[in-house]
């Protein structure tokens, strides 16, 4: 049986160095109790950040609370003085900061508070006697402090006098078709060349694109040819009443339309300038012509 043994060492001749505390500086390895206890902390602070503000007439009603909660938030009325309790008494906390919570009833309020820097705060803002406005509160190096909370972030300015808001997208923040790199071109490139809803170059005695659409696909055309020396036909209508609308004639000087009955013999031509020509379901249509010139002559006729 053969066995082998393998040792780990340092790694390229280096020694492998486990940090036993966090650092921003440091590129070593950590530990894995010092990651845990950071988070614990952590969520112990959250979850020690009042969720409720409920609102009474004064001291002597605060104190009157038979079952106070660590959870809520309790704003005075008379002072608008904000209390927490800490398990054991009601502690005044406005303007102060509690376990890394800073309450106060205006977010300008922060801009003289003394804070450390590189350390991030909870921001407990009453806005109504249930509600809150919570933020996150850091202050760099430089003196500028950050504020952010669920419509936008803030910075101080030079003289932190005021903060400088900036709002989400969805408030107070608009971008112009210049702002996108070619969309301008192509919105005009697009309108340019679209077709209009109603244009008087369409044919069709419809100006619209509904109407002509409608128009084209309840038309229908005869063709009829004459060879040699024919100068009449005939034809019978088998598709029901319908309306001559329009015709068309190659070397045809006149053409004549006759139902043999309420239809005599007229120019057609003629009749269309009008109307429409009706012509009846399983009537005999005759169709007669003078052409321009000997050979050979066509029409076509548009119906509807």
């Amino acid at each position: 049986m053969i066995y082998i043994e393998i040792k780990f060492g340092p790694i390229n001749g280096n020694a492998i160095t486990i940090d036993k505390e966090l650092s921003v500086t440091s590129d070593n390895a950590i530990a894995n109790r010092p990651v845990a206890l950071a988070l614990k902390e952590i969520n112990d602070k959250l979850s020690q950040v009042p969720q409720e503000v409920i609102s009474v007439a004064d001291y002597n009603a605060l104190t009157a609370i038979t079952d106070p909660q660590t959870s809520v938030v309790y704003i005075t009325e008379d002072t608008q003085d904000i209390w927490v309790w800490d398990g054991l008494v009601f502690v005044k906390s406005t303007g102060k900061i509690i376990d890394d919570t800073i309450y106060v009833n205006n977010v300008d309020e922060l801009l003289t508070m003394q804070l450390t820097s590189d350390k991030y705060y909870n921001v407990f803002v009453p806005t109504s006697n249930q509600l809150a406005e919570r933020y996150t509160l850091v202050k760099s190096n430089n003196g500028v402090s950050t504020l952010a909370g669920r419509l936008g972030y803030a910075v101080n300015n030079a003289d932190h006098s005021v903060w400088i808001w900036y709002k989400y997208s969805y408030e107070g923040h608009t971008h112009t078709t210049n702002d996108v790199k070619g969309l301008n071109e192509a919105i005009i490139d697009a309108v340019s060349s679209k077709q209009d809803k109603v244009s008087n170059e369409l044919t069709t005695e419809s100006k619209t694109i509904v109407g002509a659409i409608n128009e084209v696909s309840k038309s229908r055309i005869i063709a009829i040819n004459f060879y040699d020396v024919l100068d009449y036909a005939m034809w019978h209508n088998l598709i029901g009443d319908i309306q001559i609308t329009a015709i068309d004639m190659t070397n045809i000087k006149a053409a004549f339309i006759s139902d043999g009955d309420t239809l005599v013999r007229s120019n057609i031509v003629d009749l269309l300038k009008s109307g429409p020509i009706s012509i009846a379901n399983n009537k005999p249509i005759t169709i007669e012509i003078e052409r321009s010139h000997d050979g050979f002559a066509a029409l076509t006729l548009k119906y509807k």
